[in-house]
């Protein structure tokens, strides 16, 4: 249960950390009045590709 716990954990890290950096770029490179609501789904779109990511990765190297 506590493996199934910290990979949840590693892939709700990368998602929102994902989110963070599409969201920081996309202020830095068009400046804030150019963020979007189309933006934030686009950033989920890529933290859930992330997570899962980091998930089957967690998953695949705790493998025994």
């Amino acid at each position: 249960m506590d493996d199934q716990k910290n990979k949840i954990l590693i892939a709700v890290i990368v998602f929102n950390v994902t989110i963070m950096l599409y969201m920081g770029y996309k202020s830095i490179s068009s400046g804030l009045d150019g963020l979007s609501f189309s933006d934030f789904l686009i950033a989920i779109v890529f933290g859930a590709i992330a997570a899962g990511a980091a998930f089957g990765a967690a998953s695949a190297i705790n493998k025994k």
